[in-house]
C-alpha cells in the first residue's frame, strides 16, 4: 500500500476518534433540557403555623414533606431569597429575580419563568440553593416560580413552585410542586 494512501487513512481515523470523543464528553456535561409545563401548584397545606397557615411543603416520589418554617429575604435590587426547612426537607431559592418589582406588595401575581438563556443568567438560584429531602441534596435543573399572595399585616409571602430535578441515574426526571408560606424577614 501506497505511504500516502497509509498516512490519509490513519489521519482520518484520527479526526473519526477525535469526533466521537467530543461528542461523547458533550453528553456528559449537557444540563438535560426541562419538559415545561404551565400550571398550578397542585399542593394545598394544612391550616395551623403562623397565623391560621402553614409553613407549606411538597409532595416528592409519593410522599408528602410538610415545612416548619419558612422564611424569605426581599432584596432592594428586585430579587426574593426562600429558605424553607422541615424534618427530613428543606428548600432554599437565592435570589429570584423579579424584575420590575420594586415593594413586596408588588410581589403577588408576578412568575419566574426562566428559559435557557435565563437560567444561564441567574444559575445561582439553584446551584446556591437547593432541595433537600431526607439527608440528600437533590439538584434543580429548572422551573416556575410565583408570588401567589402577600398579607402585610401577618407579615407573609406566599410562594409556590414547580422544580425540575436532576437525577444522579437513567430515571427520567422528576418533578415537584410545592408551596411556602413564608414569614417575611426584613
Amino acid at each position: 500500500m501506497e505511504p500516502s494512501i497509509l498516512i490519509l487513512l490513519v489521519l482520518i481515523g484520527f479526526i473519526a476518534l477525535l469526533f466521537f470523543i467530543r461528542s461523547d464528553s458533550r453528553k456528559l456535561t449537557e444540563r438535560p433540557k426541562p419538559k415545561r409545563r404551565k400550571k398550578p401548584c397542585k399542593y394545598v397545606p394544612s391550616t395551623d403555623d403562623i397565623n391560621g397557615h402553614s409553613h407549606g411543603g411538597f409532595k416528592y416520589r409519593g410522599r408528602q414533606f410538610e415545612f416548619t418554617d419558612a422564611k424569605c429575604t426581599w432584596h432592594l435590587e428586585g430579587e426574593l431569597t426562600v429558605d424553607a426547612n422541615g424534618d427530613g426537607c428543606g428548600l432554599t431559592l437565592v435570589r429570584i429575580p423579579f424584575v420590575g418589582a420594586t415593594e413586596l406588595g408588588e410581589l403577588p401575581g408576578r412568575v419566574w419563568d426562566p428559559d435557557d438563556d435565563e437560567l444561564m443568567e441567574y444559575a445561582d438560584v439553584f446551584a446556591e440553593g437547593g432541595l433537600e429531602v431526607e439527608e440528600r441534596t437533590v439538584g434543580i435543573v429548572g422551573g416556575r416560580i410565583e408570588c401567589t399572595r402577600f398579607d402585610p399585616e401577618k407579615c407573609v409571602l406566599c410562594v409556590s413552585f414547580h422544580l425540575f430535578l436532576l437525577q444522579d441515574n437513567d430515571d427520567p426526571e422528576d418533578e415537584i410542586d410545592g408551596l411556602a408560606n413564608c414569614r417575611v424577614m426584613l
